[in-house]
């Protein structure tokens, strides 16, 4: 997903039945935004959505903002 420019800046969680520190590291690392480890409370995963998403509105201001000015 993140290799593709329409794609690239969707915001993914993913949720995880245990912490393994190289398994996360490298999903970091590879463009994931954020994790959960299940079994997971549902406000928590509610509450981390919702960052993601306000994270990704934002970030897409910025890059109008940007695109406007070069124009």
């Amino acid at each position: 997903l993140k290799r593709e420019d329409k794609l690239r800046y969707i915001p993914i969680l993913v949720i995880v039945e245990e912490y393994d520190e190289d398994t996360l590291v490298k999903s970091l690392e590879s463009g994931i935004n954020d994790y959960i480890l299940a079994p997971f409370d549902i406000e928590e995963l509610y509450a981390r959505s919702v960052s993601q998403i306000k994270r990704y509105k934002y970030h897409q201001q910025l890059r109008k903002i940007y695109h406007d000015s070069i124009s």
